[in-house]
């Protein structure tokens, strides 16, 4: 008979037992050195109500909500001055994730990624509890190859690509996305199968200008 990757007590396989998962993972799982994850928690679904609020946070909010209001004012969030003032109060939560500033967005899962922080902050509020999402634009990626290509089915299977790295080791985040941007909309917009289609690709094209950098581009 194959061989087959030892069973955890879910029934699943047991990445521990196969050899799969890292040192450190495996002491987490273990019970040890969780010292390091605080104050970090893992909740599956359905379990929000186990997520408590510190009892004496160490870290003052105020600053932190001023400075994302002010930016996500500029971003064009509608509701930047309530969440920051949400997110200033210590008895809110505060579900996180993110993901790298990449080329229209990036891609499929960094949406994923932001509606299911969403999703999460939603169902912690219909349990009575106040909570905001917070997405956190990596802008400090250098990794200018991953971020600076993306795929759009109907202009085919290949990746449509900025080029080469222009500035090696320099942050991504703030750099322009220069003339290559506008090109490769314009070349999706060909292939676009429908009007519709192309009309939604024409909403993105300020996005898209030579002079937006890609923490922009993401954030619209």
């Amino acid at each position: 008979m194959p061989n087959r990757p030892p069973s955890a007590a879910s029934g699943g396989p047991d990445l521990c037992a196969c050899g799969l998962l890292g040192e450190l993972p495996r002491r987490f799982l273990e019970g040890r050195d969780l010292d390091l994850l605080k104050p970090l928690r893992f909740v599956l679904p359905g379990g929000e109500d186990q997520v408590k609020a510190p009892a004496d946070p160490a870290t003052d909010r105020g600053a932190v909500g001023g400075a994302l209001a002010e930016a996500n004012e500029r971003y064009g969030h509608p509701g930047a001055a309530g969440l920051a003032e949400a997110l200033a109060d210590p008895a809110t939560l505060v579900v996180i994730t993110g993901q790298q500033c990449g080329l229209a967005a990036g891609p499929l899962f960094t949406l994923t990624k932001a509606a299911a922080c969403v999703r999460w902050a939603e169902a912690l509020a219909r349990r009575g509890r106040r909570a905001v999402p917070l997405f956190w634009m990596a802008s400090e990626d250098h990794d200018y190859a991953e971020v600076a290509r993306a795929w759009f089915p109907p202009a085919g299977p290949e990746a449509l690509t900025l080029g080469e790295d222009p500035e090696p080791l320099v942050p991504v985040g703030g750099r322009h996305l220069g003339p290559g941007a506008a090109a490769l909309l314009a070349r999706v917009r060909d292939a676009a199968p429908n009007e519709d289609y192309r009309r939604r690709l024409d909403d993105c094209r300020n996005d898209l200008e030579p002079d937006r950098c890609f923490t922009g581009c993401c954030a619209g």
